[in-house]
């Protein structure tokens, strides 16, 4: 492990609570990939904790579907690329889900997509 991934792990390890509470968050709000207001909710929450977190967010419209969110990690061009992740953010795959997490075993695998290059 490298000093970056080693000082990426150590702040990870100390994030256990405020992430379960943002996961809790997303998979508490409603948006299915066709409830266009349901995905950019969950795209808002995320948006949030990004520019708490320091990264710039800028929100690309969708006629539609859910506006597709751009970050970039502080140093803009001049930082060297080392990561990049995709992500589908809707965390429903019926409308208006029962309580509490009913859909998450029924979600089609495909649903919440991420890859990540380091």
């Amino acid at each position: 492990m490298n000093e970056a991934q080693r000082q990426a792990s150590d702040w990870l390890s100390g994030q256990y609570e405020a992430m379960e509470k943002l996961l809790q968050s997303l998979v508490d709000t409603d948006s299915n990939s066709y409830d266009k207001a349901g995905v950019d909710a969950v795209g808002e929450l995320l948006a949030t904790q990004l520019l708490a977190d320091g990264i710039s967010v800028e929100r690309i419209p969708v006629d539609g579907f859910g506006d597709v969110l751009l970050a970039e990690l502080p140093g803009g061009q001049a930082a060297p690329a080392s990561r990049c992740c995709c992500s589908a953010i809707a965390t429903r795959y019926f409308p208006k889900a029962p309580r509490p997490l009913a859909a998450i075993p029924k979600m089609p695998n495909w649903l919440m997509a991420l890859a990540w290059r380091i």
